[in-house]
């Protein structure tokens, strides 16, 4: 079993029943609650940077990173149709610039 399984079950058994575990029902409950929206947000975050198939078009006329058949990638952009010298079959959003308002993000 998964360990952070194991310690999700451990807790939720804490919570239940106040037993085997040094925090109290509590701070379980709220480690629980926690965990669930960090699960959320990864989610979100890895659901973002997914390669959508092109039968997925784009929503905004913008630049994306595209995949050809051939699996390279190329900045291509989107106004109904990818400009392309190459087939595009899936796409992303570009990553956000490194410098924002003039600072660089860490």
């Amino acid at each position: 079993m998964e360990e952070n399984i194991k310690i999700e079950i451990a807790l939720e058994l804490a919570v239940k029943y106040g037993v085997n575990c040094e925090l109290t029902p509590e701070q379980c409950k709220w480690v629980l609650e926690e965990n669930k929206k960090l699960k959320a947000r990864i989610a979100e975050l890895e659901n973002a940077q997914r390669w959508t198939p092109v039968a997925e078009p784009p929503k905004i006329q913008n630049w994306y990173l595209t995949l050809d058949d051939e699996n390279d990638c190329f900045i291509s952009f989107w106004k109904g149709w990818f400009e392309n010298y190459t087939p595009v079959t899936h796409w992303m959003p570009l990553p956000e610039s490194p410098i924002v308002y003039g600072k660089e993000s860490k």
